[in-house]
């Protein structure tokens, strides 16, 4: 059924914990590549074949987190405080 279907999509989503973020970063899943950026698009971290990121080194602000595992990527405003 259609509504089982969107529940999947929705539940297989790439996600990052805890938003606002202090020192480390979680992913739902080992992700194959992550990318974090300011939001001038400036690349601040890479990291391969990661489930957490250390983010303790940023300064306090927003950031993007691209995460990419296969073919499924999502990117997710995060707030480093």
């Amino acid at each position: 059924d259609r509504r089982q279907r969107q529940m999947c999509i929705r539940d297989s989503r790439l996600t990052v914990y805890p938003n606002p973020v202090v020192s480390t970063l979680y992913l739902n899943e080992l992700c194959d590549k992550v990318v974090v950026t300011d939001i001038s698009g400036k690349q601040l971290l890479f990291a391969e074949q990661v489930e957490s990121v250390d983010v303790s080194m940023l300064s306090s602000g927003i950031y993007f987190v691209t995460m990419q595992l296969g073919d499924r990527v999502n990117t997710t405003q995060v707030i480093k405080r």
